[in-house]
C-alpha cells in the first residue's frame, strides 16, 4: 500500500493561479540552450549531446558569466548547476526569475544536491525542473522532448526526481558541484 499526501488547499490554489509559462514551459526544436557548470567536461559533454540533438548550445563556467551569457542570448532553456563558484544557482536562477525578459524560459537545475530540502530550495528560487548528477543522457533528452510537447500534453511534472546512479551518465563526478 502505498500513500500520498494530499496538497494544502493554498498549495493548489497557487498552483493553478501561476501564469502558463511558469505552469509548463515549452520549448521549441532548435531551441536556444545556456549551460552554467563548473566542471569542464561535464559542461562540453552536456552542450556536444545537446547540439547533436539539433539545440543551439552556449555555456559558461561561472554564475555571473551565466547570467551574462542569459542575458545576452535570452535562451529558452537554462540548465544550471548549483554548486557554482562566485554566485550559486540559486541566485542565478532568482536573479533569471526577476527579469521579465526571461518569463518564458525554462530553468533546469542540474547538480549533485538532490535532498528534498535541495529540491525546494531549486522550487523555491525558480527552477521548473530539478535533476541530480549524474544524469543519464536519455534522461535529459526525455526531458527536453517532454518540454517540447503542447502544454496540457503528459508533462513531466515540476521539479522531476531523477533516477541517478548509472553507467552511462553525463556526468560521472562523485562529488556535489
Amino acid at each position: 500500500m502505498v500513500r500520498l499526501p494530499l496538497a494544502a488547499e493554498t498549495d493548489v490554489r497557487a498552483a493553478t493561479t501561476a501564469p502558463a509559462s511558469r505552469l509548463r514551459p515549452q520549448v521549441r526544436d532548435g531551441a536556444r540552450i545556456v549551460v552554467v557548470e563548473d566542471n569542464e567536461d561535464s559542461r562540453e559533454l552536456i552542450c556536444e549531446l545537446l547540439a547533436g540533438e539539433g539545440y543551439n548550445c552556449h555555456t559558461a563556467a561561472t554564475g555571473p558569466a551565466g547570467l551574462a551569457l542569459v542575458n545576452e542570448l535570452r535562451p529558452d532553456i537554462v540548465i544550471l548547476d548549483l554548486g557554482l563558484p562566485e554566485v550559486d544557482g540559486f541566485e542565478v536562477a532568482r536573479r533569471i526569475r526577476r527579469d521579465p525578459r526571461h518569463d518564458g524560459a525554462c530553468l533546469i537545475a542540474l547538480t549533485g544536491y538532490g535532498q528534498s530540502s535541495d529540491r525546494a530550495a531549486a522550487k523555491e528560487a525558480g527552477f521548473d525542473e530539478h535533476l541530480v548528477k549524474p544524469v543519464q543522457p536519455e534522461q535529459l533528452l526525455r526531458l527536453l522532448s517532454d518540454l517540447k510537447q503542447p502544454r496540457g500534453a503528459s508533462p513531466t511534472g515540476s521539479i522531476a526526481a531523477s533516477t541517478g546512479a548509472a553507467a552511462a551518465a553525463v556526468t560521472a563526478t562523485a562529488r556535489p558541484t
